[in-house]
């Protein structure tokens, strides 16, 4: 029962909150404690088999990056990623602007000087993610579960990697590089770069790397040959190794965080990434009349998957991130200096907003502005139609 549900990256408690029960009730069942009813078995069943898994292709985070708006990093250690502070090594570091990391294999925490708005930072790279999988397997979590930590302690995503590896190679990296040389597909990426890694004392491929989109967007994609870039790394032949083909989306900023929203509402992860890839590219051949038509190799990637479009939704400019910092981590200080001031007389909550009334900013002043006007007195009535 665990095997299958962590096939299909489901945290109990999102498993068990779908079929009405106690997270605690799914944990005992999971270690033999408790048995299912033979009701409550077929539920369960019925939810992991809507779920399709492929043993062809893996879904996996290859990259996160998510920020805090707090310095209190043991906080962020071992109330976001839930491990113990004191493992960790602290270092100097300049990295990002950061003064200071603290690291545990490759998993990073980065902390900046006090009153810096980069506050602290969770960054982990691939090899990261690994050694965090291991942190969720042992918590018998997901990766939802570590995000909706995150999200709990306002946390924003500045980077978000995913990967699908393709076990089988479903089809040919250079096939697809020349097909799009040739323009044999539909793209909304306008820029694409194609690298052909050959080795200077054999003459020999290394493998074909595609990105797709520029790399300073908001998202772009890298597909490349995994088992080349493995066979180099290990000394091993390539064709002992089991990844054959690597399909990245490389995400920023919005994107990221709006990648994140579907995720997290999202019960099938491989579904949802190749639902990213489907709406950006569809690859293309000529059918016996001639007349274009989707590459049935393509189709056995993305099949009848929905495309899904990350689309940024607007958003009236406010305050909202620094309210929501004071009610987090400010409320409890603040509550105590009213109690302070409400049982002496004293005015130390009055004076601190006094002076920070005095040293407000022009952009704290036309925040403020924003935040009082209407939508409809921020979009200009008229302009120039290009």
């Amino acid at each position: 029962m665990k095997e299958m549900r962590l096939k299909r990256n489901l945290s109990q408690r999102l498993v068990a909150e779908t079929l009405g029960f106690d997270r605690s009730y799914l944990a005992k069942v999971e270690k033999g404690e408790r048995e299912l009813s033979p009701e409550l078995l077929e539920r369960l069943l019925n939810v992991y088999q809507s779920i399709e898994v492929s043993e062809i292709i893996e879904a996996k985070f290859d990259y996160v990056r998510i920020r805090f708006p707090t310095h209190n990093v043991k906080a962020v250690i071992e109330t976001v990623l839930c491990m113990d502070f004191a493992y960790f090594d602290k270092k100097s570091t300049g990295l990002y602007g950061y003064k200071e990391m603290y690291i545990l294999g490759m998993i990073r925490v980065l902390n900046s000087e006090k009153g810096s708005e980069r506050g602290v930072l969770i960054e982990l790279s691939g090899q990261g993610c690994r050694n965090y999988d291991a942190i969720l397997e042992e918590r018998q979590e997901t990766w939802k579960d570590f995000m909706s930590r995150a999200v709990a302690f306002l946390g924003v995503a500045t980077r978000i990697d995913v990967a699908l590896d393709d076990f089988e190679e479903l089809f040919s990296i250079p096939e697809m590089a020349k097909k799009l040389e040739r323009g044999m597909c539909e793209t909304k990426f306008k820029s694409m770069r194609i690298i052909n890694q050959e080795s200077l004392q054999e003459s020999e491929s290394e493998g074909v790397t595609i990105y797709l989109g520029s790399r300073q967007s908001l998202m772009h994609f890298c597909f490349y040959q995994k088992n080349y870039e493995t066979a180099k790394r290990e000394r091993v032949a390539v064709e002992e190794v089991d990844v054959k083909n690597r399909y990245e989306v490389r995400m920023t900023n919005e994107k990221a965080r709006e990648f994140l929203k579907h995720y997290m509402s999202n019960f099938d992860f491989s579904s949802l990434i190749l639902g990213v890839i489907s709406n950006q590219l569809t690859m293309l051949e000529y059918d016996r009349n001639g007349d274009l038509t989707v590459w049935k190799k393509w189709y056995k990637l993305v099949g009848n998957t929905e495309a899904i479009n990350l689309k940024i939704e607007p958003e009236k400019p406010s305050f909202r991130k620094k309210l929501s910092y004071l009610d987090y981590f400010m409320s409890r200080t603040i509550a105590l200096v009213n109690a302070k001031d409400q049982a002496t007389g004293t005015t130390h909550l009055k004076d601190i907003i006094a002076r920070g009334e005095e040293n407000l900013r022009e952009s704290d002043e036309k925040l403020l502005e924003i935040e009082l006007a209407e939508v409809s007195e921020l979009a200009k009535t008229t302009g120039v139609v290009l």
